[in-house]
């Protein structure tokens, strides 16, 4: 099987694969291609299954995930959208995660992870559900202490491993995003380096009456500064959008698209065209994704 050699948490590339090391006929490597058209190599065939890679990751179990440890530094940061005509959420319930709530950057990080279950649960399985959300959240998340230690337990008993709540839960991590990540770079020109912005990742959930919609935006910027040190020659924003039926057992589609690419104003024409053509292998959205 496939496996993804990644530091997940800087979204470095590490790819390894025993079975794609290019050797000659003798089994030694082959001494006319060198490390960075190797490297390359290596992301294209990865990048060839990036569809399958994200789905198989969907369907590990919950433990094998970092759900405990990237959901508390995530939640204010995910939106959750109702469109599935169900009754609506009390409105202490929706906290800063409702679309058109009106927000409350003092909620702490123990109650905003509480109030995403608590709507995912609400909208997705009903009010049984929210009860032992209710009653068993403080009991395990103490306030005190290692809060995803915590919550892997919590996960485990209370959200339960094949429950629709943790089936959109099993998306929203960091781990999710390598497959498409691995699209992204070997879609874009070896040439054009770039890495994360710290700080841009966002998440929406947007639940319709047949269908679930998970969003990932993050931006990313050149590693190169050809003006100004202190400004990168350009930005882009991308998008992994995951689409599931209204359970949540069948994973339908995934799309990488690319959004608001902005370039040095200063750059001279000859290198911006240069740049813009680079992103010619995928998908460009032709106006800026709204942030929610």
């Amino acid at each position: 099987p496939q496996r993804l050699c990644a530091h997940h948490l800087s979204m470095g590339l590490c790819l390894s694969r025993e079975e794609d090391v290019i050797e000659d006929k003798e089994g030694r490597l082959d001494p006319e291609k060198d490390a960075a058209a190797h490297h390359r190599e290596q992301l294209e065939k990865i990048a060839k299954s990036w569809r399958h890679d994200t789905e198989h990751i969907w369907r590990r179990k919950f433990e094998m995930l970092a759900i405990h440890t990237d959901i508390p530094r995530l939640g204010h940061k995910i939106k959750v959208v109702d469109h599935s005509g169900g009754p609506l959420p009390p409105p202490n319930m929706a906290g800063t995660l409702l679309e058109g709530s009106p927000g409350g950057s003092n909620i702490n990080q123990d109650d905003v992870v509480m109030n995403l279950f608590l709507l995912l649960a609400f909208i997705l399985e009903g009010e049984s559900k929210v009860r032992r959300i209710e009653e068993s959240y403080k009991k395990y998340i103490k306030g005190t202490g290692d809060m995803s230690m915590q919550l892997m337990g919590f996960l485990g008993e209370v959200i339960e491993e094949d429950s629709p709540t943790m089936r959109v839960l099993k998306v929203c991590h960091q781990k999710i995003l390598l497959p498409g990540y691995y699209y992204l770079k070997a879609q874009v020109s070896p040439d054009l380096p770039f890495r994360d912005a710290r700080g841009s990742w966002r998440i929406v959930i947007t639940i319709e009456q047949d269908e679930v919609y998970v969003v990932h935006k993050k931006r990313q910027q050149s590693t190169q500064s050809t003006v100004d040190p202190s400004h990168p020659d350009f930005e882009f924003e991308w998008v992994l959008e995951i689409i599931f039926d209204r359970n949540l057992t069948t994973m339908k589609s995934c799309s990488v698209k690319v959004a608001d690419i902005s370039v040095h104003d200063d750059l001279p024409p000859q290198k911006r065209t240069h740049i813009l053509n680079g992103f010619a292998g995928i998908d460009v959205l032709s106006a800026p994704i709204p942030t929610p």
